[in-house]
């Protein structure tokens, strides 16, 4: 299998954490980028405020 196919090493390990999908719909890519963009923000907010 390839490296990120559901059923590879990697692609299996993030399946089992988070949910990972290796054909994902439209829906899915939307809500994993406005949450990965959303942790960065507030993660580079938190580090300028020490």
């Amino acid at each position: 299998y390839p490296v990120l196919h559901d059923k590879g090493m990697i692609g299996g390990l993030f399946k089992g954490l988070f949910g990972y999908n290796g054909d994902p719909s439209a829906i899915e890519l939307l809500t994993w980028l406005t949450a990965v963009l959303g942790l960065g923000y507030a993660w580079k907010r938190a580090s300028a405020q020490k």
